[in-house]
């Protein structure tokens, strides 16, 4: 009821650790890298040990950095995930620059660079909307403050917990968009070291989200 780690843990585990790898890399997620002129990390998913250790193939399959395996994403690359669940499957490389002029007055930023990059089928996105729907509708989920009067909103909340032993804090976050080709906006939103971890991210988002369609941003 309160997390959904469990189902995610047994079906990277029924997978098996080649077939789930395989499946990430297909997504392409390791290589959600562009950013106009700007460098930008490439996440790392990698499962060092998990091969032969069922107990860190489940902890993978949750997203959960533990042990040896590796787990790095910025908001960036979340916000790219739910862009393209969105659009459907595909998601279009975001940008930050206008334009880069040269003395010549020429603009160095090369537009037809941008792409539409498909990350998921049509069927998996469709499934995913819906769970995303769902899960900020729904009363008894955390994501409920998610809500925006007028407007569909979609989204996911995680935790991550950081430390060894007895001292740990939690990272919580929170990636969604809203489901109205009005407002054709995506959001992703890490809160470090909080008490009440997801809900801050929602509410954090909640508040960006509104802002953007009170100004009418593009």
């Amino acid at each position: 009821a309160q997390s959904c780690n469990v189902f995610f843990g047994e079906l990277a585990v029924k997978m098996g650790h080649d077939y789930f790898t395989d499946y990430l890399e297909g997504t392409g997620i390791a290589n959600l890298r562009a950013l106009d002129k700007l460098r930008v990390s490439n996440p790392r998913l990698r499962g060092s040990g998990a091969e032969k250790d069922v107990a860190l193939l489940s902890w993978m399959g949750t997203g959960q950095p533990v042990g040896s395996l590796e787990l790095t994403m910025s908001p960036l690359h979340l916000v790219n995930i739910a862009a393209a669940i969105a659009n459907g499957g595909s998601y279009k490389e975001p940008h930050i620059v206008d334009k880069v002029v040269n003395p010549m007055g020429n603009n160095l930023l090369d537009e037809t660079t941008a792409q539409s990059v498909r990350m998921f089928s049509p069927q998996v996105a469709i499934r995913m909307q819906n769970l995303m729907r769902f899960g900020v509708e729904d009363e008894s989920s955390v994501q409920y403050n998610a809500r925006i009067s007028g407007v569909p909103v979609a989204g996911k909340s995680g935790t991550l917990e950081i430390g060894i032993e007895e001292i740990v804090s939690k990272n919580g976050l929170w990636t969604g968009y809203i489901a109205d080709e009005e407002y054709p906006y995506a959001i992703a939103v890490v809160t470090e070291d909080v008490r009440a971890a997801n809900s801050t991210a929602v509410l954090i988002a909640k508040n960006v989200l509104e802002r953007a369609i009170a100004s009418g941003v593009q």
